[in-house]
């Protein structure tokens, strides 16, 4: 009870649980029974924290802020639950979205306690691990509210209302921690830190790669700011480190990927939520593909399709079921008819009649009667595995009940570096060209979803001819001079860039989409359908509700109240 309580003194809305509730919970000389086999402070280690840790953060990454995917354009909610009006209208309050906040911060006092457990008894690796996470989660929190207690959070009693620090303050110090925490992890003596090689359920104690997250993720953070002209100096000065310090980035299959031992009777929540129930059953979600980035990849003829959305479970169509009509339609948006073929391997279980994927409208109103391809039946949900008894390994996004969950992904660590190479942040590796990083980085999401290869007929006769997917994709479109996937076709490369990465890092992470949205403004996603639409896609989260309550004096005005989501930005929007 004594760590349930610290850990509730995070920030100071949760100060008057202790007041109410600790002397309840406080041992005094009058207990005389121990129970040795109770977990104490002082028996657990960092070893037996680690684990636990990663996985939150991971299922926070992987599985929170459904919210943002919809506003992304990734997903609707179809027929069979009400949709939110705050949501789909953007009128957010101090209640939403709340766990971006107290969720992050929780698993951040995780990180913290093994961090001061380690560096009380030496373990490096581990309090080097605990600073570049803890940085990761920092920055996840400033991306949604700006400012949010830094120095002065997660130190208990000494600060009941820590002070809310300036966001861009917070982002340098980040930088800053992921060195030390790289260091650490570089100078630690295997053998002291205990068990770490099973405790690290990410990278398994291997330095190497934990220093290339490290450099990733400051990668990414440098890149948040790339569009801020004031801070060209710091990025430059900050890259040059990145590149002196020479362990690079993370490469090909080399995400942050995390699994506690997932197997059949304990699977992961991904393939329960989307394949198969515990019981086997088809899961019952209800979350489905929207219109918006199912046409993205429709009118590109994108191989990934099939792999990220799967076709509709009700083949037969409806009357008046209409390929959704968007407004705010994005510059250049073609229109594909419900007509066509799916251009992927020959020799494949997928469906490939264009009609079979179908996205939803986000925002209308979930009136069967009126809006029947609206249902869930008619709309495409998360593509993968088709057995319950799949290990892993499904070609597609579910891979299976043993499939691993992510943190950081190599896709987004190949788009981070050829928009530095691009913006003139970094070379090129010797011998290559910023196109050939560009399709690199396109290629790893067809990797990432195993999209198998395809079988095309040889155009000078003969025997078939066998290609990978996205070398027969990229080819058909460079070809075709698409602007939207072709390197030499399009004339703005930082906008080809963030095209591919958003559709690369469909459903991988969304609140790193939303992010990449704020600071990019592309690509342009029409807006919720919803009557009682107010403004556009939230530049930020407000302050929640129990933060204003008890740290009044300490929470940023601006934030607070309804509205302030459409006029506050985050600093480093442009």
């Amino acid at each position: 009870m004594k760590n349930r309580l610290y850990k509730l003194l995070t920030t100071a809305s949760f100060a008057a649980v202790l007041v109410i509730s600790g002397t309840g919970c406080k041992k005094t000389f009058l207990d005389i029974n121990t129970n040795p086999n109770s977990a104490i402070d002082a028996n657990i280690t960092p070893n037996l924290l680690l684990p636990a840790a990663l996985t939150t953060t991971s299922t926070d990454v992987t599985r929170g802020y459904d919210y943002l995917g919809r506003w992304m354009g990734f997903f609707v909610t179809s027929s069979g639950v009400a949709p939110s009006v705050e949501e789909e209208s953007y009128g957010i309050t101090t209640g939403f979205g709340n766990g971006a906040f107290s969720g992050i911060m929780d698993n951040n006092y995780d990180y913290k306690v093994m961090g001061d457990k380690a560096a009380a008894s030496g373990m490096t690796f581990y309090s080097g691990i605990a600073k570049i996470m803890m940085s990761l989660n920092y920055a996840r929190m400033v991306d949604c509210y700006g400012s949010v207690p830094y120095t002065e959070a997660l130190k208990g009693v000494t600060f009941l209302t820590p002070k809310y620090d300036d966001g861009k303050a917070i982002y340098e110090d980040l930088i800053k921690q992921i060195d030390a925490g790289m260091a650490e992890i570089k100078g630690a003596d295997v053998g002291v830190n205990i068990r770490i090689t099973t405790a690290d359920i990410m990278f398994k104690g291997d330095k190497a790669k934990w220093a290339r997250f490290g450099n990733t993720l400051k990668l990414r953070l440098l890149m948040h700011q790339a569009n801020r002209s004031d801070r060209q100096s710091y990025i430059t000065t900050e890259m040059a480190k990145i590149v002196a310090e020479g362990s690079g980035f993370l490469g090909a299959g080399e995400s942050g990927f995390v699994n506690p031992g997932y197997n059949q009777a304990q699977p992961n929540p991904f393939f329960t939520t989307f394949a198969f129930t515990l019981a086997g059953a088809a899961a019952a979600s209800q979350t489905r593909a929207n219109a918006i980035v199912l046409n993205y990849f429709k009118s590109n003829q994108d191989l990934r399709l099939p792999y990220l959305y799967r076709s509709r479970l009700t083949t037969t169509a409806v009357v008046s079921e209409p390929e959704p009509t968007l407004t705010n339609s994005p510059t250049g948006f073609i229109y594909v008819p419900t007509t066509g073929t799916v251009p992927v391997a020959t020799a494949t279980t997928v469906a490939t009649d264009y009609n079979l994927y179908r996205g939803g409208t986000y925002g209308l109103a979930i009136v069967n009667a009126l809006y029947p391809s609206q249902t869930n039946g008619f709309l495409s949900g998360l593509a993968g595995a088709t057995s319950a008894s799949t290990a892993s390994g499904a070609p597609g996004f579910v891979k299976g009940y043993a499939m691993d969950l992510w943190i950081l992904t190599s896709v987004e660590s190949k788009f981070l570096q050829v928009e530095a190479m691009q913006r003139g942040y970094l070379a090129p590796p010797a011998g290559t060209t910023i196109e050939q990083a560009y399709k690199d980085a396109v290629k790893e999401s067809f990797n990432f979803l195993a999209v198998p290869n395809v079988n095309y007929v040889n155009p000078a006769g003969g025997a078939n001819l066998t290609a990978t997917a996205f070398d027969y994709f990229y080819a058909q479109q460079s070809t075709a001079g698409n602007t939207n996937v072709s390197w030499v076709s399009a004339s703005d490369k930082l906008k080809l860039i963030a095209f591919q990465k958003y559709l690369g890092l469909s459903a991988l992470d969304f609140m790193e989409m939303w992010t990449e949205y704020r600071r990019n403004g592309y690509p342009n996603i029409p807006l919720s359908q919803n009557t009682s639409r107010s403004g556009g896609i939230p530049n930020r989260l407000l302050f929640t509700q129990a933060e204003i309550n008890y740290n009044t004096a300490n929470v940023p005005l601006k934030g607070r109240s309804s509205g302030d989501q459409f006029t506050d930005k985050i600093w480093w929007m442009p």
